[in-house]
C-alpha cells in the first residue's frame, strides 16, 4: 500500500515517565482500539479506500460534511460495535502488513502527546492508556523533567505559540511556577490548589490586559509569600465541606457516559456505583446516601493511597503539562476550574471505591481507577464544557466556593 507519513525527530522537554513508555500490545487489559472512533487523516483515508485494497476498503467510512483533512473519515468498529474491525488477535493488522508508516495518525500517535511551545518541543502521554497511567502515576519520579527525544508527525505536533503581548520566558515562567507549585512536598495538596486558585485569580487581569511583566512580577510576589509562611497560615481556617463535594460531584459525575462493553472499564464503574451507595438494580440512590458514601470513603482514602502516595499530585501534574495550564482557556482563573473539576470527580471516584467491605483498592487498582476515568472524560471536550458550565451556572466558579471543595 503506498502510503508514507514523515516524521520528525527533535530533542524535547518531557516528564521521566515518558521514556519508560512501551506499548503493551495484545496484553493491554484496556486496548485503545475499542469502543473508540478511530479518526483517519485525508491521507490515510484515500490509501485504505483504494478499491485494489479489499478488506481495508470494506472498513473505512468518510465523515459527514462539513470534513477537515487530519479527520476526513473513520473506521468502522467490527460487527459487535466493540473493537476495530481491522485488529486481529488482538493486533493491528494495518501495522503487522504494512507498517506503522500506514498507521493514521490517530493510531500512530496514542497515547503521546506532542506539542511545540514557542519552539520548545514537549512530550507526554494521555493517561487514558493503561500502561501509561501506572508509569505516570505510581514511580516516585515520574515527574522529574528531562530532556528526551520525540519523534511525531508534523502535522499532529500542537504548535502553540506566546500569547500576543507575552513574551515565550513570560509565558514558561508562569507554567513553571505552577507546575513547581504543584510539587512543593513541604505543603499538603489541598494547599497547593489552594494557592494555585489564588494565583489564577490574580493572573486574570494581567493576561486580560496582555501584560507579560505583571504577570512575571506576580510570579516573584507569590513565591515571596511563599516563602514567608504568610499565606500558607492564612488558609488554615478552610474547613472540608464534604457534604458539597459529595454532592457537587457526584452531580457532575452522573453526566459522564458509561456505557461500555469492555469488562475492565465496566468493573470500575460499577464498584463507582456501588461505593456510592447506588442500588446494584435501579442504580438510584438517595442524596443522603451519597453522602454517607462520600463521607465512608473519603476516610479510607488516605489508607489507600499509602499505597500509591504520588497518583494525585501525579495526575493534576500530567493534566497541567499536557493541557499548557494555566493558558488552557481565555482565562487562567477558568483554567484552575476546570482542573478543580478534573480533579474533584476524580477523587470522588477513588473515595467511592474506598468505600468497600471488602479490601481497598492496591495501587494498580487506584492507577486503573485513573485510567478508565480518564478514558470516560478526558477525550470529550462538549462533556468537559457542559460540565464547567454547570459548575458556573450553579455558583461554584468563585474561589471562596471552590475552597470548599479542596480540603479533604
Amino acid at each position: 500500500m503506498p502510503i508514507s507519513h514523515p516524521t520528525l525527530t527533535a530533542p524535547s522537554l518531557q516528564p521521566r515517565y515518558v521514556s519508560r513508555f512501551s506499548c503493551l500490545g495484545p496484553s493491554c487489559e484496556d486496548n485503545c482500539c475499542n469502543e473508540w472512533r478511530i479518526s483517519l487523516d485525508k491521507k490515510t483515508f484515500d490509501a485504505y479506500s483504494a478499491p485494489t485494497n479489499g478488506r481495508l476498503a470494506k472498513v473505512v467510512r468518510i465523515n459527514p460534511a462539513p470534513r477537515q483533512d487530519t479527520d476526513y473519515g473513520h473506521i468502522a468498529l467490527d460487527e459487535a460495535g466493540s473493537d476495530c474491525a481491522l485488529l486481529e488477535e488482538k493486533l493491528c493488522s494495518v501495522h503487522r502488513d504494512h507498517g506503522e508508516g500506514a498507521l493514521s495518525h490517530t493510531c500512530f500517535t496514542f497515547p503521546r502527546v506532542s506539542t511545540e511551545v514557542a519552539g520548545q518541543s514537549e512530550h507526554a502521554l494521555e493517561l487514558s492508556c493503561p500502561e501509561a497511567a501506572r508509569l505516570a502515576l505510581l514511580a516516585p519520579d515520574a515527574f522529574e523533567f528531562e530532556e528526551g527525544s520525540m519523534t511525531a508527525r508534523p502535522e499532529v505536533v500542537k504548535a502553540v505559540q506566546a500569547n500576543p503581548g507575552f513574551s515565550a520566558d513570560a509565558v514558561n515562567e508562569v507554567r513553571y511556577f505552577c507546575i513547581n507549585l504543584m510539587r512543593a512536598q513541604e505543603l499538603e495538596l489541598w494547599q497547593r490548589l489552594a494557592v494555585l486558585g489564588l494565583f489564577c485569580e490574580s493572573l486574570d487581569g494581567p493576561v486580560a490586559r496582555k501584560d507579560g511583566e505583571a504577570m512575571v512580577a506576580l510570579v516573584a510576589q507569590f513565591t515571596s509569600l511563599l516563602e514567608d509562611g504568610a499565606l500558607i497560615d492564612s488558609l488554615a481556617p478552610l474547613q472540608p465541606d464534604h457534604a458539597a463535594q459529595a454532592m457537587v460531584f457526584s452531580a457532575l459525575f452522573e453526566s459522564i457516559p458509561r456505557a461500555t462493553n469492555r469488562q475492565v472499564r465496566r468493573q470500575v464503574i460499577e464498584a463507582v456505583g456501588a461505593g456510592l451507595g447506588a442500588d446494584a438494580g435501579s442504580g438510584q440512590v438517595s442524596a443522603e446516601r451519597v453522602v454517607e458514601s462520600y463521607r465512608a470513603g473519603i476516610a479510607r482514602l488516605p489508607e489507600a493511597l499509602a499505597a500509591a502516595p504520588h497518583l494525585l499530585e501525579h495526575y493534576l501534574l500530567n493534566e497541567m503539562f499536557v493541557r499548557l495550564f494555566p493558558f488552557t482557556a481565555e482565562a487562567p482563573f477558568d483554567s484552575f476550574l476546570r482542573l478543580m473539576t478534573r480533579f474533584g470527580l476524580l477523587r470522588l471516584m477513588l473515595a467511592a471505591r474506598c468505600n468497600t467491605e471488602g479490601p481497598l483498592p492496591d495501587a494498580n487498582g487506584l492507577a486503573l481507577t485513573v485510567q478508565v476515568y480518564s478514558r470516560l472524560f478526558h477525550h470529550n471536550a462538549s462533556l468537559g464544557q457542559t460540565i464547567d458550565e454547570a459548575l458556573r451556572k450553579g455558583g461554584w466558579a468563585r474561589l471562596d466556593k471552590l475552597f470548599t471543595l479542596l480540603r479533604t
